[in-house]
């Protein structure tokens, strides 16, 4: 026995496996309903932008600089998140070695 689900649209009966509906052509899934909706109200259907912190800022504005005190410290600020990253892999690795 196939199951039954109403369309939105004419309230008709309609098997749920069909996708749309016989008698008016209506999508019956709702996340595809709601997805062909935003295309048309030019709404994006991706996730959403994240707000840029004032540290992606300073980055961006300061990725060509030719200050050498900038530079320098743009370096040292990469060698940090390089160590930071190399210890979390290393617990990560060590946990899982010793888990079994």
């Amino acid at each position: 026995m196939k199951a039954e689900i109403k369309c939105p649209a004419c309230l008709a009966w309609v098997s749920s496996s069909d996708g749309h509906c016989t008698h008016c052509g209506s999508v019956l899934d709702r996340n595809v309903r709601l997805k062909q909706d935003r295309i048309s109200r030019g709404v994006s259907v991706g996730p959403p932008e994240r707000k840029k912190t004032r540290i992606d800022l300073w980055l961006e504005r300061t990725e060509h600089s030719e200050n050498t005190l900038v530079v320098v410290l743009r370096a040292i600020v990469g060698v940090a998140w390089a160590i930071y990253m190399a210890v979390l892999g290393f617990i990560v690795w060590l946990v899982t070695l010793l888990a079994g």
